[in-house]
């Protein structure tokens, strides 16, 4: 416990160097991009400032919300719909989560409107991220989780604040969701670490609470408090580790998050608003005949298209998740690759991600045949995935065969599922030691994939889960590797 206060001391004074450090290095402006998401989120947070309330549209003086030039071109008349809007007092707005709107909004009312301090704060919260892996590191894995943590942290930040890198997606300029849901994930692990230790029902009320508002700050986090809700079921039910008291107490602190917007926004709209009104055409736009193209977004198959298949009279009467399977019942041959394609897009920019995965069905594979010359073979190919992913970490343009090879997400997940049945036959899943926590966030993200679309934006947030949970495997790895070779080689009984 000593021991972990001095290193979380550390951790602070790392953040203040690092912040020091990579702060110095960006060119951050004072303006939001006139595009996109931003244009919703910027415009409301003013209005919150301002003293308009929750409302969409261009309130005040268009100059007063900073708004400069534009990623891509909005519809050519959005600002002339906006100021009439604004003349109306600004529309209720239901169609995205509340969390990061209200996050930026209490920034402009603290400091005035400054889309420069929040790029800051929010920048601040990345580098917290990074600077406390060495302290989630040791607290999950003790002494090689501490090298892990100060590894990976690094690795971390310098990929986030390399705007040029293609997973980064260059956010650390703009007023998005991606830094407050990474704060979000990471204050989820270390409420977890805290909850591991007392699981009293203030803190299990406390972490109910912060399921919620996960849920809040973006619906892409809408599998989180469900999955955790299920964990602690199995530690009820199965393990016997828990009371039935604590999972009701869990939910109780989801649900008393989550109400109060809930009958806001169902009381300003005149219908039942749970979070928001966004998962209709996310659906439709995610799974379509267009998806097939690539597994991305396509609002050309839904939203934008009167024609839809969604659209015909006689599916109204059916739930929305029904009317995907029936969209997939009449086109059967496209359900495999259009789920395929989504993963590949989504997970193709994360070299990490597929480092973890290697590491993780290498040492299934290894541990379930117990086989000494089967190791060493195991080992080999291994090594030699990870100098592909090494070599070739992105999308390779003009080499059609290196990019497939490079960026075999798909077949690394379908060769996971193998192995984790493999393990769970053999009872050795015990042998994957990734805390609780971030299986959790990486199969939310992972059910948000195939249920909607493939969305780098979506896994960016959890990237440093990634180079976490890499760079520990990747120790173990080169220990076993090392260890293995040497027994072979250069002892009596190899």
């Amino acid at each position: 416990m000593i021991a972990s206060k001095y290193l979380m001391i550390t951790c602070i004074c790392l953040t203040i160097v690092y912040s020091f450090y990579f702060l110095n290095k960006i060119k951050l402006d004072n303006t939001a991009y006139w595009s996109g998401d931003t244009i919703v989120y910027q415009s409301i947070a003013v209005n919150l400032a301002t003293g308009h309330g929750y409302k969409y549209g261009i309130i005040e003086p268009f100059e007063k919300y900073k708004f400069g030039k534009g990623l891509f071109n909005p519809k050519a008349d959005l600002k002339e719909e906006l100021t009439d809007w604004g003349k109306e007092g600004g529309h209720d707005y239901f169609f995205t989560t509340p969390g990061y709107i209200l996050f930026l909004g209490s920034i402009y009312k603290i400091f005035g409107i400054s889309p420069f301090i929040a790029k800051v704060i929010q920048n601040i919260f990345m580098i917290t991220i990074g600077s406390f892996l060495p302290f989630i590191g040791y607290i999950f894995w003790k002494r090689s989780g501490l090298v892990s943590g100060i590894i990976s942290g690094f690795i971390y930040l310098n990929h986030f604040f390399s705007l040029e890198a293609p997973g980064s997606l260059a956010v650390a300029n703009e007023i998005l969701t991606e830094p407050l849901i990474s704060f979000y994930l990471f204050l989820m692990i270390i409420v977890f670490m805290y909850w591991s230790i007392k699981k009293s029902f203030i803190t299990t009320f406390s972490f109910g609470v912060l399921l919620g508002i996960g849920v809040l700050v973006k619906g892409s986090n809408i599998f989180i408090p469900l999955l955790f809700l299920t964990y602690f079921f199995i530690l009820i039910f199965i393990k016997r580790s828990l009371s039935l008291a604590h999972l009701s107490v869990l939910l109780s602190g989801i649900i008393i998050s989550i109400l109060p917007w809930s009958i806001y926004a169902t009381k300003s709209s005149d219908q039942l608003i749970l979070i928001s009104t966004q998962s209709k055409p996310a659906l439709f736009d995610g799974n379509n005949e267009y998806t097939v193209i690539d597994g991305a977004w396509h609002p050309e198959g839904y939203i934008d298209n009167p024609n839809s298949f969604y659209r015909q009279p006689w599916l109204q009467k059916y739930p929305d998740l029904i009317k995907v399977a029936i969209f997939y019942y009449y086109h059967p041959r496209i359900f495999l690759p259009v789920f395929l394609k989504k993963l590949f897009y989504a997970y193709r920019l994360f070299p990490f991600f597929k480092i973890s995965l290697t590491l993780i069905i290498s040492s299934i594979l290894i541990n379930y045949f117990l086989n000494k010359k089967f190791k060493i073979v195991m080992l080999m190919i291994t090594l030699l995935c990870l100098i592909n992913i090494f070599i070739f970490p992105y999308p390779v343009t003009g080499m059609p065969f290196m990019s497939q090879i490079s960026t075999s997400g798909s077949l690394l997940t379908v060769l996971l599922t193998v192995a984790m049945l493999l393990a769970y036959r053999k009872k050795i899943i015990h042998t994957i030691d990734i805390p609780a926590p971030m299986i959790i966030i990486f199969v939310n993200y992972l059910l948000i994939t195939l249920m909607i679309f493939g969305y780098p934006r979506y896994i960016q947030v959890m990237n440093f889960v990634f180079i976490l949970v890499s760079v520990k495997l990747l120790m173990d790895f080169i220990k076993e590797f090392f260890s293995t070779f040497y027994s072979v080689f250069f002892t009596s009984d190899g």
